[in-house]
């Protein structure tokens, strides 16, 4: 399950990265590679969204919102200074 969760990590990641591609260069990876709305492109977008969708399945207790509050409250430990 663990071997899962990491491909369909590396996929969100690309696809993040497409995104990007895409905002900042009008530039579409999955296109290049594939072609325009070709099978290996639909196929690629498809793989891409479900990964997506199972990871946030998979990772439901993430963020709860008892980790939230705990992150929001706690502030880091600082070290005391003497002075002499």
């Amino acid at each position: 399950m663990k071997g899962l969760f990491w491909i369909f990590f590396v996929l969100c990641v690309v696809g993040a990265i497409n995104w990007g591609l895409i905002g900042l260069f009008e530039f579409n990876l999955v296109t290049a590679l594939f072609g325009d709305m070709t099978t290996g492109s639909r196929i690629a977008y498809f793989v891409i969204g479900l990964s997506g969708l199972l990871l946030a399945i998979m990772t439901p207790g993430l963020v709860t919102h008892e980790n939230f509050q705990q992150m929001s409250t706690t502030s880091p430990k600082r070290k005391k200074v003497h002075s002499s």
